[in-house]
């Protein structure tokens, strides 16, 4: 409940009136919970995007291009750990030969 009435602009001395520790308990709280919302840096922000994910913003909108391109991410990122892990497991094979 504390951080969804953060979440709404509640301050934190409020937040400590009403749930105990201290303000910067609250403060620390709430900045670390933000820190690494990739989605929503990149939805304030899209000319973080590379450009042709940019031009697609316009298009499809800035929500679906951010989905769209962590996607991609993603799998690219899928994509080397599996063959990362298969010539590990090859390596690995040889050894045991």
């Amino acid at each position: 409940k504390p951080l969804l009435l953060a979440s709404h602009g509640v301050p934190a001395w409020l937040l400590t009136a009403v749930f105990g520790h201290n303000d910067m308990y609250w403060q620390r709280l709430i900045e670390r919970l933000g820190r690494h919302s990739l989605v929503g840096t990149t939805v304030r922000d899209p000319q973080r995007l590379p450009e042709r994910f940019q031009k697609w913003a316009s298009e499809w909108g800035i929500e679906h291009t951010v989905a769209v391109y962590l996607a991609g991410m993603t799998d690219r990122f899928c994509d080397e750990q599996y063959t990362s892990l298969i010539e590990l497991g090859r390596e690995s094979a040889q050894d045991w030969s």
